[in-house]
């Protein structure tokens, strides 16, 4: 197993593991509004963890003489075929990850339904009719 497989030791170094949380908005939404939200959300829910990641990193990469560069969260967007992703990632300690990631998930679910200029989107698909409407005709078929 441990050659076939990657093996994590998140008790090794340090306590923190990086998560991630995607959201799908509409392409009519606010994006901009949305990301702005998304950020100042994680930002708040994520600050204690990061100052205490970073000092612990700090101090691992002194020890292990290695280069430190400052960890914070992150937010990249993508376009999809059904809207705007926002993914989320932030660090948070192993105990607490579950924790971390449903308080961050209601805050978001809160947030976007305060908002009405902000809606979730899912995988859709749209039928474009290539004909006119006058171009249809429903033929009714009677069987006996």
């Amino acid at each position: 197993m441990i050659f076939k497989h990657p093996l994590f030791n998140y008790s090794f170094g340090h306590a923190y593991v990086w998560d991630s949380i995607k959201v799908l908005v509409t392409y009519e939404s606010d994006w901009k509004k949305a990301y702005q939200i998304l950020s100042d959300m994680l930002e708040a829910r994520t600050r204690q963890d990061f100052e205490k990641a970073n000092r612990e990193i700090q101090r691992w990469a002194d020890q292990y003489l290695m280069k430190f560069h400052h960890v914070r969260p992150r937010i990249v967007i993508k376009i999809e075929d059904s809207g705007v992703l926002f993914s989320l990632r932030y660090l948070c300690e192993t105990s607490t990850l579950l924790d971390t990631r449903q308080e961050i998930s209601r805050a978001i679910l809160e947030a976007f339904e305060a908002d009405e200029s902000i809606q979730f989107a899912y995988p859709t698909q749209r039928i474009v009719p290539t004909a006119r409407p006058e171009e249809f005709s429903i033929q009714c078929v009677r069987s006996t």
